[in-house]
């Protein structure tokens, strides 16, 4: 591990940074000067942000001057539409069309960018439907799935800026859990009546992690200069069905009844989406960004973590 860095001082560019981790990492940044890459054209016209068109490769190189620290989190919504041919593309060549922007700028000129440290997906390991194995980062990418080949295609364009001597850190996240957004306010407004959907079996595992945790791992990798993949989740990997049942007791207490949505249907509603997102799952391991020394405030879905989400 090379020495902690000094974060007073620093210029941190953030893509991304309105989306729900961008927003919290905000949050929880101190000591340093932050600057933000978006697509907003009006956005870009106050503050720190500056414009950036990754698909027409556009961008306001201003917004590189000085940085030390690249924080990427930009990429079209993995589960916001049905995966048409178009909006498969459009997934995959936003994370990847990005990087290699970002590489093209750096590559014009002297840069004092010393890491870039980049979201990435445990959809690199694919579904595991025995639910017996524990997947580590050492694992190869999952090679039949469509997310399998957009974490792969991720992965090497944010490694490919080793070449630049930059140090590279990739976060395989899971399930992201917070009361602003992502997966649990719509489990959470499926709750309205005592009938608790439970999508499929409910057998597929659930590696997640608590908003916060996450914000504070890319703070703790930037501050460790840490380098390579970690996988972003929390220690304790629940079923769909368990998660489910965890939050309706924690709102209903026992006023509820579990009602399976048939696997089927949401195939034909959702398409392959459903298939690789609400009905597959893996247990992934910690294990990596612990030995690292970082410390997790929420490792189990208990009251005191449901507490702060619901």
């Amino acid at each position: 591990m090379m020495e902690a860095m000094d974060t007073k001082n620093e210029i941190v560019l953030i893509t991304g940074a309105t989306g729900l981790v961008g927003a919290a990492l905000l949050r929880h940044l101190e000591g340093c000067s932050v600057r933000m890459l978006t697509t907003n054209k009006q956005a870009a016209t106050a503050g720190n942000y500056y414009y950036w068109d990754p698909g027409s490769g556009q961008v306001d190189t201003e917004a590189f001057r000085d940085v030390s620290v690249i924080i990427h989190l930009a990429g079209a919504g993995i589960a916001d539409k049905r995966w048409t041919p178009r909006r498969k593309e459009l997934i995959l060549q936003s994370r990847v069309e990005s990087l290699r922007l970002i590489g093209d700028i750096l590559k014009q000129g002297d840069h004092r960018v010393r890491q870039l440290i980049c979201a990435g997906a445990i959809g690199w390991y694919g579904d595991d439907p025995s639910g017996t194995l524990l997947f580590g980062e050492e694992a190869p990418p999952d090679e039949h799935s469509f997310l399998g080949r957009v974490c792969r295609e991720w992965e090497a364009a944010a490694f490919a800026l080793e070449e630049l001597g930059i140090a590279v850190a990739v976060l395989r996240t899971g399930m992201v859990l917070a009361r602003q957004g992502g997966a649990l306010p719509p489990i959470v407004r499926s709750m309205l009546t005592p009938l608790v959907p439970v999508l499929g079996s409910g057998r597929q595992l659930v590696s997640w992690i608590h908003l916060d945790d996450l914000a504070a791992m890319y703070i703790y990798i930037m501050e460790q200069r840490l380098s390579g993949v970690y996988n972003a989740v929390a220690g304790q990997v629940l079923s769909h069905k368990e998660m489910v049942k965890r939050i309706a007791r924690f709102r209903k207490g026992r006023a509820y009844l579990c009602m399976p949505v048939p696997a089927l249907v949401l195939k034909i509603v959702l398409g392959q989406m459903a298939g690789e997102l609400l009905l597959s799952g893996a247990a992934v391991d910690n294990g990596k960004i612990r030995a690292a020394g970082f410390v997790f405030r929420y490792p189990d879905l208990d009251d005191r973590t449901l507490k702060t989400l619901l």
